[in-house]
């Protein structure tokens, strides 16, 4: 075989790189296989979590038809009570990123906005701002939600993840035992 039937590495990687973020896609999908198709959990003692890297605008996702429903069918499925969704796209060659934090049974979201807003474990703070928008915030089926713009996109769930992970770890994260909730 000649070298010439070998496919250019940078012309497939550019064609999965596309790939990856065709909008077209991610608004296929259900709210439930968006969720696990970059899931990764997270445990320290009697607590899970996991965080879901969906790779489309946070607004385009909370249009999805049964948003809650399907989150907390997620959430039932892992096994977790906090559900933290990281969104990443790309629009005029620009990464934007955005942060979904999703709980169920009273989860203490706002001790984890806290948390992350005063974080130490990146060198630069992740400078999350609120969204205050009526339409996306949830509140249905038990689901409490709290979103964001992460205006400094560094930091990937390769930080978030174990940011979150020292948030649990400590004893006072207001976090209820697994066992007894």
């Amino acid at each position: 075989m000649g070298a010439s039937l070998l496919p250019d590495p940078m012309v497939v990687f550019s064609l999965l790189q596309d790939a990856k973020y065709d909008s077209a896609f991610w608004k296929s999908l259900s709210v439930r296989d968006a969720l696990r198709y970059d899931y990764k959990e997270f445990s320290h003692g009697n607590h899970s979590f996991g965080v879901s890297t969906v790779l489309m605008p946070l607004k385009d996702f909370f249009y999805k038809h049964d948003l809650a429903a399907g989150v907390l069918q997620y959430m039932e499925e892992a096994d977790v009570d906090f559900l933290g969704i990281m969104f990443a796209f790309e629009r005029k060659d620009r990464l934007y990123r955005q942060l979904a934090l999703c709980g169920r049974n009273q989860f203490p979201l706002d001790d984890v906005d806290i948390f992350l807003q005063r974080s130490g474990y990146y060198r630069d703070p992740l400078d999350l701002e609120e969204i205050r928008d009526a339409s996306i915030l949830q509140k249905d089926y038990g689901l409490s939600l709290q979103v964001f713009d992460q205006r400094n996109v560094k930091p990937s769930r390769k930080q978030i993840g174990p940011i979150l992970l020292e948030f649990f770890e400590k004893p006072s994260s207001g976090v209820p035992d697994i066992d007894s909730a």
